[in-house]
């Protein structure tokens, strides 16, 4: 290999080295571009974005931003920072952007429609703030969240369908907003209860019957032994009503009295226990007694 080719094959690695150090610093910077645009937006009475230096290479060095192997943006967390402001169009340029932390500040104005190009994103926390006007239908873009928490502003207009066809939804509070319509009940909204929608204007879901109640064994227990004590009863009355006729026929001279009736009562309980009437002769007389562990009763 002669000079000459030697020296093109050197710059044509150096040339290629250089074009690929410029295509990752206008990523970053385009990142940082985003970023920045954030900044300027935001009043920061406390100075926590002083580090969102825009002439740096890139924005991985800057507090409250973290980044992957390949230098892109991947969290913002700014909550409870105590910034005031609006958020700006520019977040949209974040294409890897998975965790947008912005909850517990004074931001106002609208949720920009430019947030449903974050197809990477995991959580958006925007809640506790003050924030107006609808939710971006474009945030049924966004196939890969799971956390979605724009509680406690002022957000109106009616809940976006398009938030039902998210399938990774996990977590969803809405709660605490002045939103009106109904409450979407079909895709991934069928696994969230009332409590993520509290506090609005929204139409009342409709009130299901509940399903009828299997018999329980208890209850059918229950049925069970009434219907025994019951055919007991029945079989204690015509008993106990035949032992009347039968003891007034042998002995006429009884007079009918309620001491009597105790007396019979007690001796039809005794039998029911498993005692047992008999009869037996005394000097030409048919006596009855029943045989009680305890109580004996003759007449």
């Amino acid at each position: 290999m002669d000079l000459s080719t030697t020296w093109i094959f050197c710059s044509f690695f150096l040339s290629s080295i250089l074009v690929l150090a410029q295509v990752s610093r206008v990523s970053a910077n385009a990142e940082g571009d985003a970023l920045s645009a954030l900044k300027n937006n935001l009043a920061d009475p406390n100075g926590v974005l002083q580090s969102w230096d825009p002439t740096l290479v890139n924005p991985c060095t800057w507090f409250h931003v973290t980044c992957n192997n390949k230098n892109s943006v991947t969290r913002v967390d700014l909550g409870n920072a105590n910034l005031s402001g609006q958020l700006s169009p520019q977040l949209g340029f974040l294409p890897n952007l998975q965790y947008l932390e912005l909850y517990s500040n004074d931001i106002t104005g609208r949720i920009p429609n430019e947030l449903g190009n974050l197809t990477s994103l995991v959580s958006l926390d925007l809640y506790l703030n003050s924030l107006t006007g609808p939710i971006p239908d474009t945030l049924g873009k966004l196939k890969r969240l799971r956390f979605l928490r724009l509680n406690n502003n002022s957000l109106t207009g009616e809940i976006p369908m398009s938030l039902t066809t998210i399938e990774t939804l996990q977590v969803l509070d809405l709660s605490n907003n002045q939103l009106t319509g109904q409450i979407p009940i079909n895709g991934s909204f069928q696994r969230f209860t009332p409590i993520s929608f509290d506090h609005n204007r929204l139409d009342p879901l409709p009130v299901s019957p509940p399903p009828p109640l299997p018999p329980s064994s208890a209850s059918s227990s229950r049925e069970n032994k009434n219907d025994t004590t019951t055919r007991r009863g029945g079989d204690g009355v015509t008993f106990l009503t035949s032992l009347f006729s039968l003891y007034f026929s042998l002995k006429p001279h009884t007079i009918f009295s309620t001491e009597n009736a105790l007396k019979f009562s007690k001796m039809e309980r005794e039998r029911s226990l498993g005692n047992k009437w008999e009869g037996r002769k005394i000097k030409g007389k048919v006596e009855w007694q029943m045989n009680f562990s305890i109580l004996e009763f003759v007449r």
